[in-house]
């Protein structure tokens, strides 16, 4: 079988520049391609994590009514928020159930080609 060299060296003078510069231009293209993605998906994350802050912090901002933040004082009707032992209970179970289902897809789908089962 013959390598992609030796073609080169059989083609004339003029085909071996042709051949070069095809080469070049579709390296540039796979480079291209991979920024191109990087790009879109960082921008994707940005876009998600920008409207959620634009529905969060103008809330949290300014009050509802002026005043009612000393209107009425009660431990329960505090301004700050922290979350619940619920609510962190929930997060850490959901990220316990999607780490080892993450693990396991990996083992099962061939992601980098073909899976070599023992």
């Amino acid at each position: 079988m013959q390598s992609d060299m030796s073609l080169v060296v059989n083609l004339p003078k003029k085909f071996k520049l042709a051949y070069y510069v095809l080469l070049v231009i579709l390296s540039l293209i796979g480079v291209i391609a991979i920024v191109v993605r990087l790009i879109v998906g960082l921008s994707a994350v940005i876009g998600i994590v920008a409207v959620r802050l634009n529905l969060a912090i103008p809330a949290l901002v300014v009050p509802v009514l002026k005043g009612l933040d000393t209107a009425f004082i009660q431990p329960r009707w505090s301004f700050c928020y922290f979350p619940s032992l619920w609510e962190w209970a929930s997060t850490i179970g959901l990220i316990a159930l999607i780490v080892p289902g993450f693990s396991v897809a990996f083992q099962i789908l061939p992601i980098f080609g073909e899976v070599e089962r023992k």
